[in-house]
């Protein structure tokens, strides 16, 4: 590679968790994954789902192909020149409904993608958080087991492409079209899974990347699950997907030594649902957020 693509390189565009992206050619970025932090077979799973994607929809940037720079991991792809959807919802937010049945449209789109050729090389949603209650110190041993049974109730006959960060942070707008981008967590598993992660990060009041109010929260759910094409809640299953969701944040925040008021609020969501349940008495997430 030569200097000047070398220097090109370095003109850094974003930088997540896993991976950073610098500009590559005209038109075009690559995506490092950074070194000891990504496993070769991670990178080879999100590399080909992403080219995949981006072959067979509208929603995803296309990927050119795979490359190695300075013993880093990376793949090139479509440079979308455009603006976060976030930053459009924050300087927009007297229309923060209509984003976020735009949010729920898409989301509803990327549920209905088939991706049956990559089940197989997809982490099975339920496996995936299962170590999350099993291995957790957290919760006693009863808890767990009650959290198991939620787990398994969430039924994947209806198993799709689950984001797994379905955020407007990882969605750029270009000429009113919308892409999703950050595959790095993907999983295969029941629709209700992805909805409610996605409506746990909407409502995280303590999240700098989301700071909505509770009633711009409020409002944007609601248009969230009219675009998606909720008509009517199913309690049962969107209190099973979102406190198994609510686990595992919980979890990676303690792992991470970044607890916050919010992940508390998590932590005693779950106990409070427990002791409900215990109780005999229905229960309902959504009553201690708000009233949908």
């Amino acid at each position: 590679m030569s200097q000047k693509r070398n220097e090109r390189v370095r003109q850094k565009v974003g930088e997540g968790e896993t991976a950073v992206v610098f500009v590559f050619e005209e038109g075009k970025v690559v995506k490092l994954f950074k070194e000891d932090f990504y496993t070769e077979e991670d990178f080879e799973r999100e590399f080909e789902l992403t080219k995949f994607l981006g072959e067979t929809t509208d929603f995803v940037p296309i990927v050119y192909g795979k490359t190695m720079i300075e013993n880093r991991h990376g793949y090139i792809m479509e440079e979308v020149k455009g603006i976060l959807y976030q930053k459009i919802i924050e300087e927009d937010i007297e229309h923060i409904y209509h984003h976020g049945e735009r949010l729920g449209k898409l989301h509803k789109q990327l549920h209905q993608k088939s991706v049956k050729d990559f089940m197989y090389k997809i982490t099975n949603f339920e496996d995936f958080m299962r170590p999350f209650v099993e291995k957790t110190k957290l919760f006693d041993d009863s808890v767990k087991q009650w959290l198991i049974i939620l787990l398994e109730s969430l039924a994947d006959d209806d198993a799709v492409l689950l984001h797994g960060d379905f955020m407007p942070y990882n969605i750029i707008e270009a000429d009113q079209q919308l892409k999703v981008i950050d595959w790095a967590e993907p999983c295969i598993g029941p629709s209700i899974a992805g909805v409610t992660r996605t409506i746990n990060f909407i409502y995280d009041w303590t999240d700098e990347q989301c700071n909505y109010t509770n009633n711009e929260s409020k409002q944007m759910i609601q248009g969230y699950l009219n675009g998606y094409g909720i008509d009517e809640i199913d309690n049962e299953l969107m209190n099973a997907g979102f406190l198994i969701n609510a686990v595992s944040e919980y979890a990676w925040a303690v792992h991470s030594k970044q607890e916050d008021d919010y992940s508390q609020f998590l932590y005693e969501l779950v106990l409070k649902n427990y002791n409900r349940y215990l109780e005999g008495l229905s229960y309902n997430v959504f009553d201690e957020l708000y009233s949908l």
